[in-house]
C-alpha cells in the first residue's frame, strides 16, 4: 500500500483560493449575523479554545478542491467542490 503525502495548504499556492470577507455571508451566519468593527476588505477572524485551555486563531479561507470521485459504474471521474475552512 502506498503512502498518500500531506502538505499544508498555502494560498499563494492556489489560483482560487481567496480569504473570506467578514461581510460575507458564511462568517455572518457563524457570527449571530453581526461581526463588530467590519469593515470592507476586513477578514473573517475565527478562535477555536479546545478542552485543554490551548487555541487557534486565524482566518477564514474559500477555495475549491479538486478530487477524484467514483460514479456508480465504479468509474472515477474528477470532480470538484467549494470549501471554506480555516
Amino acid at each position: 500500500m502506498s503512502q498518500l503525502e500531506l502538505t499544508l495548504y498555502d494560498p499563494g499556492d492556489s489560483l482560487s483560493g481567496k480569504l473570506v470577507s467578514c461581510d460575507e455571508e458564511f462568517c455572518l451566519e457563524i457570527n449571530g449575523g453581526r461581526v463588530s468593527g467590519c469593515n470592507t476588505n476586513v477578514s473573517c477572524l475565527y478562535t477555536e479554545v479546545y478542552g485543554d485551555g490551548s487555541y487557534s486563531i486565524g482566518y477564514f479561507v474559500k477555495d475549491i478542491v479538486q478530487y477524484e470521485g467514483v460514479s456508480g459504474d465504479l468509474q472515477t471521474k474528477s470532480a470538484n467542490g467549494s470549501v471554506i475552512f480555516g
